[in-house]
């Protein structure tokens, strides 16, 4: 049926959109933030950033993402404790929202949490 395809054709853009924002982000993560190691996806739209290479623990890691950064995710360490050094963000969103992530935790990075 009509709604059929056009459910399809939804789910599909979706998924090409999440799979080009990992790519921005991997990419973007390599350049300027190599401390920053997105995990790949096996699934889904929740994005895992290993970040344990900045030298944070948890409650440092989720403050630089939330207060420095200005992102709102989940706390890896929320999971287990193999989510130790670990930030969970939502990446089904428009590339803007996305891109504008990035150089918020861009510029959070570069004030010098680095090694932290």
């Amino acid at each position: 049926t009509l709604l059929a395809s056009s459910a399809a054709s939804d789910v599909y853009k979706r998924q090409k959109l999440v799979k080009n924002n990992e790519q921005r982000i991997r990419e973007f993560c390599e350049k300027k933030m190599p401390l920053i190691k997105p995990v790949p996806l096996e699934g889904g739209f929740i994005l895992w950033l290993d970040m344990g290479s900045m030298g944070m623990d948890d409650e440092a890691l989720q403050d630089f993402m939330e207060q420095e950064a200005n992102v709102v995710g989940d706390p890896g360490i929320e999971y287990g404790s193999l989510g130790k050094g670990f930030y969970r963000i939502q990446i089904a969103a428009p590339e803007e929202k996305i891109c504008k992530m990035l150089e918020q935790m861009e510029k959070a990075y570069m004030r010098g949490w680095e090694g932290k």
